[in-house]
């Protein structure tokens, strides 16, 4: 059989982005798992009124479960599909929050009790009308790191804090 030089392109191009596809795969799966790391791991942090605070980002574990990563051919999303994942990743503006959404959260991240509860409720809420929430960042750390160490550009990141996806084509 003759050598046919289009056929041979054809097959060199498929094994070139099949390869690329996994190396792809596999950067996608160390962001994520990088991120959910970020998310379970205490770390040192600053709230907007100055006061440092040791804590771990999720509390009920919802944001971690929420996690993906959607593989296409030659595209890859991370996805959080809690719906304050973005509020989490980039903070917020100044909102109106009202307090008893947010005593439950104050008796499970906090440790507080009783009337304690609800005080720290109110305050919190009116800091948050006030002054919005510090951005936590759990997925831009690692897709930065993959960008700094030269494995990925930032060109070919898509971030978008609406859907809160993050695409690496």
């Amino acid at each position: 059989m003759p050598f046919d030089e289009n056929e041979f392109k054809s097959e060199a191009w498929d094994e070139i982005k099949e390869q690329l596809d996994k190396e792809m795969d596999d950067m996608a799966d160390a962001i994520f798992e990088i991120s959910q790391e970020n998310l379970v791991e205490p770390k040192l942090r600053e709230k907007k009124s100055g006061t440092k605070v040791f804590s771990a980002i999720t509390d009920t574990g919802w944001l971690l479960a929420s996690g993906e990563v959607i593989k296409e051919p030659l595209k890859k999303t991370i996805s959080y599909k809690a719906p304050y994942s973005a509020d989490i990743e980039f903070g917020t503006d100044p909102h109106y929050v009202n307090p008893s959404d947010l005593e439950a959260w104050a008796r499970r991240k906090l440790g507080l009790r009783g009337s304690e509860v609800i005080t720290a409720a109110k305050r919190i809420a009116a800091f948050i009308t006030n002054h919005g929430t510090n951005p936590q960042p759990f997925l831009r750390p690692p897709i930065n790191k993959f960008i700094a160490e030269g494995k990925l550009k930032y060109e070919n990141v898509q971030i978008n804090n609406r859907n809160d996806t993050e695409n690496i084509e």
